[in-house]
């Protein structure tokens, strides 16, 4: 039986929305499902864009309040898309993938009936917007906030006439989902099993600068729920280390939801590895999408790398990461932010989170006429599958790609040996250039 658990010291007109709900789902599903989660299948969160932290919106300072998201400290997760394609360096095997992918479903779908029922909605109300299982480390901890404005602290006064600081979104500042509801955190581990202490989900109060108002305890298998706006602020509190001899891991499902069928989370097929006899033996298979995926994303260009020169492969990896790294701040302060994502991919995102691009080094390259290139770097374009690319991204992805290879060029001709290789190289990176606006001048 679903149980209800609500906060008592809030009044009627609020005992709906929000609360925590325990025993609906089978512990051995939870417990199932962690196993089958390694560390290294997280990928470092990015956060919202933190510009404008501490003002009101008129832009002057205001103590405590008008403070966006920023990346959260001792944070990673993994949805959806992840999670539906194979990997063949994976800890577990082909068929656990696909076991664990099946469970990941199974309790989402699970998560999202109990939440329509705790808010009083009809069955099919609530779509999922988005889905991830969050990672909490040490120090892992996120500061109040509401899921679809960025709110500030309003003088206004209480029913005595008494001026007090109140919670409200700030229609100057645009959040990137405006359209969430409501939302659900699934803890998925407990302080034993994690090693960790604290980590408490928390609402905030709407008044006195958004203090803590009520915590709720990390337990395997409860659900914290609640709606998306102001009258719901809510926060982590910091993960601690339970002991030394272990990291910290504090495990949770999150999910936001909409009522726009047009803003549903698309859920992909699971994609088994590729198995083909004709595919070169070396590099790994080229990732495939869904056709129907609205966030599949968009291949820009493809270089290949000679064959001579795989065995520097995560040092090119490495050089290319220290290049974006020092273009983060072009053309202003915060514009991009660089991740790695597992063993050979870099991140790249704009401030302005309406797309980002990715690198993947080492995939299979079967065009190579003279077999002079068995791999490759792809290049893709990243977006929700919702908006496309704000005009200030695609301008400003025009120029760093154009320095992206540059710098491929240069790395690659670096360590070519002869000619050959050199027009080769050349070859490739100038129609990879070709796909790209021009150049400014």
């Amino acid at each position: 039986r679903v149980a209800l658990s609500l906060s008592e010291d809030h009044v009627d007109s609020e005992q709906s929305l929000r609360g925590t709900i325990e025993n609906f789902l089978s512990y051995q599903d939870l417990e199932k499902l962690v196993s089958l989660l390694s560390p290294d299948d997280f990928v470092e969160a990015s956060g919202y864009d933190d510009s404008g932290e501490g003002k009101n919106s008129n832009g002057k300072s205001k103590l405590g309040g008008g403070r966006a998201y920023s990346a959260p400290t001792g944070y990673s997760g993994l949805g959806l898309k992840e999670l539906s394609h194979a990997k063949n360096n994976s800890h577990i095997s082909e068929e656990e993938q696909e076991e664990r992918y099946n469970l990941l479903l199974k309790i989402r779908h699970s998560a999202q009936s109990a939440t329509e029922t705790a808010l009083n909605l009809c069955e099919g109300t609530l779509l999922v917007d988005f889905t991830t299982i969050s990672e909490k480390t040490a120090g892992g901890a996120h500061r109040a906030h509401a899921d679809n404005c960025l709110h500030y602290f309003k003088d206004e006064p209480n029913a005595n006439g008494v001026i007090q600081k109140v919670a409200t979104c700030d229609p100057n500042r645009e959040h990137p989902y405006p359209n969430r509801v409501a939302a659900s955190i699934l803890y998925l581990n407990d302080p034993t099993s994690g090693n960790f202490d604290g980590g408490q989900f928390y609402f905030a109060n709407r008044t006195n600068n958004g203090e803590v108002e009520r915590s709720v305890e990390v337990s395997l298998g409860r659900m914290v729920y609640f709606t998306s706006g102001v009258e719901s602020l809510h926060g982590a509190l910091p993960v601690q280390k339970l002991s030394e001899s272990k990291v910290p891991r504090r495990l949770a499902l999150a999910m936001w939801y909409v009522f726009d069928p047009a803003l549903e989370e698309f859920v992909p097929s699971f994609q088994r590895v590729e198995n083909d006899a004709s595919r070169p033996r070396r590099g790994k298979p080229k990732k495939t999408y869904d056709p129907n995926d609205p966030e599949a994303p968009k291949e820009l260009f493809v270089i290949p790398i000679p064959n001579s020169l795989l065995e520097s492969m995560e040092t090119l990896l490495q050089s290319m990461g220290t290049f974006l790294v020092s273009k983060q701040n072009t053309p202003s302060i915060g514009s991009w932010k660089v991740s790695r994502y597992g063993d050979d991919t870099l991140h790249v995102l704009f401030k302005d989170h309406s797309a980002m691009f990715s690198l993947d080094f080492g995939v299979a390259y079967s065009k190579s006429r003279d077999n002079m290139a068995d791999t490759s770097i792809v290049v893709e374009r990243h977006t929700d599958g919702n908006k496309p690319p704000s005009l200030p991204y695609q301008l400003q992805e025009s120029v760093i790609l154009h320095g992206v290879l540059d710098e491929l060029e240069k790395l690659l001709t670096n360590d070519a040996s002869g000619n050959g290789q050199i027009n080769f190289i050349g070859a490739a990176v100038e129609k990879a250039r070709n796909t790209l606006p021009a150049r400014r001048a």
